[in-house]
């Protein structure tokens, strides 16, 4: 199974779906990580640490997607300019897609031919928990009362 880990093209988001360390965990359990070049500049991981913790480095996002059984990213898919296509377009049917999702935008239908998981927010009872991601790119579970 490949888990891929594109570069995020939003505007002004640095973070990245999954740090080195990260990446070493998914190799150890078995898993092949295709990261895309460059892919954490942006939260200060460069692309050697990735190759160190056993991914392999890819040049584009365009194979990236078109091999990744799994697609990590931190913000929902959205047109990619470099290829004229939305990000949706550029993974097989029936990828799974985890990722922050927004309802609320329309082209969350398209969707519907690959398996998305929502990461934020998670609701357990009366409390929730949700991932919040900080400046250095590293995504945390945080805990919160719903009764407060």
């Amino acid at each position: 199974m490949i888990i891929g880990i594109p570069k995020e093209i939003m505007p002004n988001e640095n973070r990245v779906a999954a740090i080195p360390e990260t990446v070493a965990k998914f190799v150890r359990l078995g898993y092949e990580v295709h990261v895309e070049q460059n892919a954490g500049r942006g939260a200060y991981h460069k692309d050697a640490a990735y190759a160190e913790a056993g991914a392999k480095i890819v040049g584009d996002a365009g194979s990236l997607y078109a091999n990744a059984d799994v697609v990590l990213k931190v913000k929902e898919p959205m047109l990619n300019i470099e290829y004229g296509k939305h990000e949706i377009d550029l993974m097989r049917p029936g990828t799974v897609l985890i990722a922050f999702l927004h309802p609320q935008r329309r082209e969350i239908m398209r969707w519907s031919q690959n398996f998305a998981i929502k990461t934020s927010p998670l609701y357990h009872g009366r409390n929730s928990a949700y991932l919040k991601g900080s400046a250095d790119g590293r995504a945390n579970v945080h805990e919160h009362d719903n009764r407060i």
